[in-house]
Parts: structure tokens; sequence; C-alpha cells
């Protein structure tokens, strides 16, 4: 009986766990996957040397055909072993702990069907976060039901912070699997950070961006609102100043007195 790739890839991480034990791995494969096939130990044996000969998971159903032959290289086992066990691994890391040249190791993966996939970033949430932007989502939801151009009176603002030593590199991280793990890496943009900027969007217009001098604190964001803020907004029709919402993430300097008394009395008619 044929096996799917998900079963392959499963059958040679548990392989692996038994050391190569093809009994235990057929024993192990059946316990942890019970609604599926249980393959037999020579099922196991079988897809082993597959990989080991041809360096594929999979029968070649094109004998006689002119096509492209598959590695056929004692270190397919290893490198997809390395692959399945730190899948964040780069090729060339592999290489080196298989003792294959690059271009192999990148023949043997991509003739298994594994592909590098890039890491995804996305701010770290609270466990009270989730909440907050339901409620926000209801909120909104009202609001483009009175007024279906709501959104375009919003001023959407944030204040992005820089390390010294750069950002993640995304083009230098890949993920090798037979199907997108859709990997995310939590990062924290907000706290001890030698460069604090802050940009904002209304319609389709940008304002700023504004650098600060130093840590943003409550005092600096409180001087921003009432001295640099009304600057930035000086190309914005009169019209459009009169209807529109500040929006903030609710930073800790957000929440200074002086901060929440101007902006309560700057856009008192919003809330």
């Amino acid at each position: 009986m044929a096996y799917t790739s998900a079963e392959a890839f499963d059958m040679l991480m548990v392989l692996g766990e038994c050391y190569q034990n093809f009994t235990a791995a057929a024993t192990l494969y059946a316990e942890r996957f019970p609604e599926r096939h249980h393959y037999s130990r020579k099922a196991f044996r079988t897809l082993a040397d597959r990989v080991r000969e041809t360096g594929s998971v999979h029968c070649n159903h094109n004998k006689g055909k002119q096509i492209a032959r598959p590695v056929r290289s004692e270190k397919s086992a290893d490198v997809l072993a390395a692959a399945l066990q730190n899948p964040q691994d780069s090729s060339r890391r592999i290489a080196v702990d298989s003792g294959s040249s690059q271009a192999t190791v990148l023949r043997i993966l991509h003739e298994n069907k594994m592909h590098p996939y890039k890491i995804s970033l996305h701010q770290e949430l609270s466990e009270d976060d989730y909440l907050q932007r339901m409620n926000f989502c209801f909120w909104a939801r009202e609001r483009m039901n009175e007024d279906p151009d709501f959104f375009n009176d919003v001023l959407w603002c944030d204040e992005a912070t820089f390390r010294s030593n750069g950002e993640v590199n995304r083009h230098n991280m890949r993920y090798w699997s037979y199907e997108n793990p859709h990997w995310m890496r939590a990062v924290d943009n907000q706290r001890y950070w030698t460069l604090n900027t802050w940009c904002g969007i209304i319609g389709n217009r940008i304002i700023g961006p504004h650098f600060f001098e130093g840590n943003l604190t409550g005092d600096t964001y409180n001087y921003f609102l009432n001295n640099v803020l009304p600057n930035l907004l000086m190309g914005l029709p009169n019209e459009v100043r009169q209807r529109m919402w500040l929006q903030q993430d609710g930073a800790p300097p957000h929440y200074a007195i002086a901060v929440r008394k101007h902006l309560m009395n700057s856009f008192l008619i919003n809330g």
C-alpha cells in the first residue's frame, strides 16, 4: 500500500526516535496514529532503503522514461533526517553536518517535495489582548453601520522602535517541510530600543514621521501632542481635522495624566 508524503514524514520521524529499529518503529507508529493504516516493519525497512538508495520517499513510477534521475546518495537518509529533526537549519548547515555538498542537499530536499518556507513576524499578544480586540471589532462594526466611511476620519498612529543591532532578517530564515507550517516568531517592538519613531495615516495621507530624542516617556509624548502633532496636521482640510479620531495602542506613555488630560480636551466630541 502506497503511503502519502505526510505518512512518510511521520514514519521517518518515528524510525529516528526508535534508532532505526523497524519493529519498534512499526509498533510506535500504530500507537501514535491509530486511525491510520498500520505499516509493518518491512514497510519501514523498505522506506528507509528507498530513501537511502534514491533520495526519495516515493516509488519511481516512471521507469523507462527519460526523466531527471534523483540524487542517489548514501547521505540522503541523513539529509532528510536532519531536515525533519531540525527544520530551521539552513541547507549549508545540513550539508556540513551530513558531509554532503550544499547542491546535493538542495536536490535531495527538493526531490522529496520539501520547501524552504519563510518565517512570518507578528506582534506578541498578552492574554487580555484577545478580548480587547474582539470588543474593538464590535465597536468598529457599530461605527461603520452608522457611517460606512468612518475609518477615513481615523488618524491611525503608532510608535515604532528600532534596535541598534537591527531587525530579524527573514531572508536568511527558512523552515524545511513538506507542507507550509505557517512558522511565526513573536517579536517585541516596544521595549528597550534605541530609536523611537512616530508615524500616522489618515485616509490616503501619511502624517510624519517624527523622531523622538531619547526614550519615549509620558512627558516627551505630551510635548509631541501639544507642539509637534498640530504642525504635522496643518496640511489636512479643516473639516477632516474637526471629524478626526485619534487611535492609540495603549503604550505606557499614552496613559500619562498630562497626555490623557490633553486628549480629553482636544478630542472631547469624539470621546
